[in-house]
């Protein structure tokens, strides 16, 4: 019920209990959404617990196949040895999000090694896309290398994904580099908010482009006709209510 925004998944995903699913691929694809949608409420450490389980299993499971990890991310080209590596990655990224907007010195210690461990499988896979260059700009960015944040930067303003003004902010922010002002640039414009508006911006546009009915039904999911028929019903009833002024 995407269409319902976040708050509603938000809901119906406090309400699922990953806990009692058997250790597999569907529970750490629950565990993903409701990271993702924890670490969107700003409930970091609900989201770190997610994602750090979701790590674990990844780690102690590294042949097994992701069929409906490939289904749910689009990555039907990928092999199951690729998906598992960027699938792990991903985790990565969301928990270095998490640690990021921590209050503690620690954890942004550890939010770095995240985003470092994210890259390093990125790197695995050739793969160049707006996260990868989001992490990139930010870790050259603390890391005092302008150059390298500025290369990441010029990529990311020339992205389709972006609107104008996210295109002007970043912008903005290689004129603080080229003046050689990365505290400036940090503590600006490419802020952790804005950094981590960027990166679920791009999970949002890929979660959307997914045909969750097709998705469901080539994968042979109980019930799929059921399910969307009421979800139909439930949005046509919520466009009558719409136009109710």
């Amino acid at each position: 019920t995407r269409e319902l925004g976040q708050p509603f998944a938000l809901y119906e995903c406090s309400k699922t209990k990953p806990e009692l699913l058997e250790d597999s691929e569907v529970k750490t694809l629950l565990q993903f959404v409701r990271g993702f949608l924890f670490f969107g409420n700003n409930l970091f450490y609900l989201s770190e617990n997610e994602l750090s389980n979701n790590i674990k299993w990844l780690d102690n499971n590294k042949t097994i196949p992701l069929l409906y990890t490939k289904a749910f991310f689009g990555w039907r080209n990928l092999s199951d040895e690729q998906t598992h590596t960027a699938f792990h990655g991903l985790n990565y990224l969301f928990r270095g999000l998490d640690r990021m907007r921590m209050e503690r010195k620690i954890d942004e210690e550890r939010s770095l090694e995240d985003f470092d461990l994210f890259l390093k499988d990125m790197n695995k896979l050739g793969l160049e896309n707006e996260l990868v260059w989001t992490i990139e700009a930010y870790l050259n960015l603390k890391r005092e290398n302008p150059e390298k944040a500025i290369i990441a930067l010029e990529k990311l303003k020339n992205s389709p994904l972006f609107s104008d003004d996210e295109r002007k902010a970043f912008e903005k922010t290689i004129g603080h580099l080229k003046k050689r002002d990365s505290k400036a640039a940090l503590n600006g414009i490419y802020d952790k908010a804005f950094m981590a508006k960027v990166i679920s911006k791009y999970m949002i546009s890929t979660l959307l482009k997914i045909e969750w009915e097709r998705v469901l039904k080539e994968n042979n999911v109980p019930h799929t006709k059921e399910i969307f028929d009421s979800v139909n019903k439930f949005h046509k009833r919520i466009g009558l209510f719409s136009n109710i002024e």
